[in-house]
């Protein structure tokens, strides 16, 4: 069931890309790179968010600039997710930093958050401690003023959790 989705999405981008609409291909293909992470498939999920960047950043096939950045930036912070998943740590702040780099002319808090929430977590698995501290604790604050109270709350318990690994005797 989950395959004829991605499918049904796929083939929803080219039924969009045939008439032109490159900001509802580049939407339909960040669907599909986000399933096959939900699904587990990190690898392909990879793949799927590194075609959408560069479909965003291609003039010939780009969504108007604000659109292209904000979809730049969440594929960039969601295939830093999938690189946490897989363990490649230096990948994933390397995709998170990229995000980060876009926030100045997105300018969504929550994405901010989500995206320094990532790069916290890989600077904790690159064994970069302090730096992970600092860099949640920014991503709560981002947020929680944009009111998202999922990553909000995981980002919180992160934090108490690295908290409680320092802290323990």
């Amino acid at each position: 069931m989950h395959e004829e989705i991605i499918t049904e999405v796929e083939r929803a981008a080219e039924l969009f890309a045939a008439a032109g609409d490159r900001e509802g291909r580049s939407k339909a293909l960040l669907n599909v790179a986000m399933a096959l992470r939900a699904l587990g498939r990190f690898q392909d999920s990879l793949a799927a968010f590194d075609r959408v960047v560069d479909l965003v950043t291609d003039p010939r096939t780009a969504p108007p600039p604000w659109i292209a950045d904000i979809t730049a930036m969440t594929a960039l912070s969601e295939g830093a997710q999938a690189l946490l998943h897989l363990g490649r740590w230096q990948e994933a702040k390397e995709a998170a930093d990229r995000a980060l780099a876009l926030d100045s002319r997105v300018g969504v808090p929550a994405l901010h958050g989500e995206a320094s929430l990532s790069k916290a977590h890989a600077l904790w698995g690159l064994g970069e401690q302090t730096e992970a501290r600092r860099v949640v604790q920014g991503a709560i604050h981002s947020l929680t003023s944009a009111g998202d109270t999922h990553y909000s709350d995981e980002a919180i318990a992160q934090q108490q959790q690295w908290s409680a690994i320092t802290t323990a005797p």
